[in-house]
């Protein structure tokens, strides 16, 4: 047996070598190592410890053997200290040295990085640069500046090192610890060549990020990213399905480089960015990583001087604001948004800082002033020919109506907003305008009518992964299905409707729990 951290291909082209790939080990796993190395005892001592100290190794067993020699070494230190040694941000490896260059983590690292050649070299220091140890291809290539290429075949050569791993086909991930020794590796680089390689990084998120929001519900209030620089580019998005993928896909890197972003003189990258992944955000009931995304943002804007990055964000940290039912707090960033897009000039900023207000008022259950906002938003994006604002906010305006028991008018202005969506190609407002019609009917006692439309926004909320709105539309449906007597079908809808909102943490979920419980 022969074991190796690069992946030996010449052994396996020339003697047919039987290769087994081994990957971390599990929690459990390195828990029972440290045990057998520290002793059950002093583990049972300090409960949770063993656990932090697994993460802190990332679960790679040359570290976890540092960390029980130096355990064992110190019988007096408690592992919960050790554990935020390890844990205390820039320290990792020299927390992790022994001095012993055949079991230092540092050494053992740079015995793999002397043996790369020039190129497999500079990429490994360029993603220390990342906020992330997971990266698509296409991000590499925009971090190096360099074409899919070359970029795969110097990826390539950090997988046989094994400093880098692919976990499915086109992305790649580095090792927490090997993040570490990289970050250390990237202070090599000259500064200029830092500042560039992060500003490729950033394009490439920023243009294909604003790309996918486009495809995914076109806006009333764009934003104007500057053209990518030199070697950076957007990844190429077909449609709404792909857009939605990429944002699955990317959206815990895309907050964790936000956050780089904002502490790191990238103001301006990180509220577009932002501003990108709120929809995604909002539709996926992300709403905590939402509100702390855009309160680091406007501070970042703040501090920038950037009062356009600050209207974008209190508007956007306002709607977070009103999903997690912080009212207040809402109206008051509403407010300075509405005040800063007036001192702008950007009357489609204002006009969808009104329509969010509506919003806002309308789960204070206050609807004749949200009524009274969207149709001032409605006038606004009438006189600025933003069809799609139009479009959209013509249905917030059904919606309130039909909230104040104007159910025929609702139909009308709900109607005229369903064909204009469409035409827009507004999927996210097509599905919440046939939840509005559904609720119109519903109260004009045509129960079937309403059963069907809220059947096929149902359908499209889940296409698109629209938890929140999926949720909504069911405990709709329930009422619908109760009202003709279909107590299999309420159940069952409340059901799945209270699955959602329990999963995602909702304040609501006891609600229809109980009514879930009173349909039995």
């Amino acid at each position: 047996m022969v074991t190796s951290r690069s992946r030996l291909a010449g052994l396996v082209v020339a003697h047919g070598a039987q290769v087994l790939n081994l990957s971390l080990l599990s929690t459990d796993e390195a828990v029972e190592l440290l045990a057998a190395r520290i002793g059950q005892p002093r583990l049972h001592a300090e409960p949770g410890a063993a656990a932090q100290l697994a993460g802190a190794c990332a679960r790679l067993p040359l570290a976890l053997s540092i960390v029980a020699c130096r355990a064992a070494l110190q019988p007096a230190l408690p592992l919960g200290e050790l554990a935020a040694e390890l844990c205390g941000g820039s320290g990792e490896l020299d927390a992790l040295r022994t001095g012993d260059g055949s079991t230092d983590l540092r050494a053992v690292f740079s015995w793999s990085f002397r043996a790369l050649d020039a190129d497999a070299a500079r990429l490994l220091r360029l993603l220390g640069l990342t906020a992330s140890g997971d990266i698509g291809v296409r991000a590499v290539a925009c971090l190096a500046g360099t074409g899919a290429g070359p970029t795969g075949r110097v990826l390539a050569e950090l997988v046989d090192a094994g400093l880098l791993s692919e976990p499915r086909p086109g992305r790649y991930a580095l090792h927490d610890l090997v993040r570490a020794y990289a970050a250390e590796l990237a202070r090599d680089l000259d500064s200029s060549e830092r500042q560039r390689a992060r500003h490729r990084l950033l394009d490439h998120y920023l243009h294909t990020a604003h790309r996918a929001a486009v495809l995914l519900h076109p806006p009333f209030c764009d934003i104007a990213p500057a053209p990518p620089v030199p070697g950076a580019a957007a990844a190429e998005l077909a449609d709404g399905g792909a857009a939605a993928a990429w944002f699955d896909a990317e959206h815990p890197v895309l907050l964790a480089e936000i956050r780089r972003a904002a502490d790191g003189g990238f103001g301006r990258h990180a509220w577009q960015l932002a501003w990108a992944l709120s929809g995604y955000l909002d539709r996926r009931a992300h709403w905590p990583e939402w509100h702390e995304t855009q309160e680091l943002v406007l501070q970042a804007a703040t501090r920038d001087g950037d009062l356009t990055g600050q209207a974008h964000a209190h508007r956007d940290l306002a709607r977070a604001c009103s999903r997690l039912g912080r009212h207040d707090e809402s109206y008051g960033h509403l407010k300075q948004a509405l005040d800063d897009f007036t001192d702008l000039g950007d009357r489609d900023g204002l006009a969808q800082t009104l329509l969010n207000l509506g919003q806002s008022l309308e789960r204070s259950a206050r609807h004749r002033e949200a009524l009274e906002q969207s149709r001032r938003a409605l006038e606004l994006f009438t006189a600025s020919g933003n069809t799609a604002g139009q479009a959209y906010t013509l249905n917030a305006v059904g919606w309130q109506l039909g909230l104040l028991g104007e159910y025929r008018e609702a139909v009308s202005h709900c109607e005229r907003a369903l064909d204009r969506l469409r035409r827009v190609g507004d999927s996210q407002g097509v599905a919440d305008t046939l939840d509005s019609l559904g609720y119109a009917h519903h109260h004009l006692g045509e129960f079937t009518t309403a059963v069907t439309y809220y059947g096929r926004a149902l359908a499209m909320f889940r296409e698109a992964g629209n938890r929140f709105g999926a949720a909504s539309t069911l405990q709709n449906l329930a009422d619908s299905h109760a009202a003709l007597g279909d107590g299999a079908a309420e159940r069952d809808a409340l059901h799945e409707a209270w699955t959602i909102l329990d999963r995602v943490g909702h304040d609501h979920a006891h609600l229809v729990r109980a009514r879930l419980d009173g349909a039995a």
